[in-house]
């Protein structure tokens, strides 16, 4: 509860929520340009342009957009962009900053640090590997693997999204 801030600066968002599995087809971060990190990433143009406004409009009217914390060039330094839905980043997911200080440890992922507790499934109740928000270096972005570990792989590979979204 209240681990984002609101993106106009008023407070923090009630809640943060995340799908429990993953949505959708398997999507790239990025086809082409490895600078400018999650805000600059397809799939995050994808998630603000395509599939936010896919909502229903009474979920649409309680989302709140926040301040989410990324690494642009792979490295330490933060900046941040405001979104309606996103996707976790590694300090939201495993409570440590190794590629950034970029968010704060949900409360859920702190009491479920098993890795049997990261798998993300399909419907059809497939494991598979899923986008952490994090470049790393070079195009690279942390992932959490279908056993539930974490990984990077290089932007232009076909991972999926497990969103998330505030209110």
């Amino acid at each position: 509860m209240g681990a984002d801030r609101l993106a106009d600066g008023s407070g923090n968002a009630g809640f943060t929520l995340q799908c429990r599995s993953v949505v959708g087809d398997e999507r790239q971060m990025g086809a082409s340009s490895k600078s400018g990190g999650w805000a600059a990433s397809d799939l995050r143009a994808w998630m603000q342009d395509e599939m936010y406004p896919a909502l229903p409009d009474d979920v649409r009217a309680a989302v709140k957009t926040v301040a989410k914390g990324y690494n642009p060039e792979g490295g330490s330094k933060v900046s941040e962009s405001a979104d309606r839905l996103f996707i976790i980043s590694y300090k939201e997911l495993f409570g440590s900053g190794k590629y950034g200080d970029d968010g704060a440890w949900y409360r859920y992922w702190a009491e479920h640090t098993a890795a049997e507790d990261r798998i993300m499934r399909t419907l059809a109740g497939e494991a598979r590997i899923w986008w952490l928000r994090n470049q790393i270096i070079d195009g690279n972005y942390s992932n959490v693997t279908h056993l539930g570990g974490e990984n990077r792989n290089p932007q232009t590979s076909w991972r999926y999204a497990v969103p998330c979204f505030c209110v």
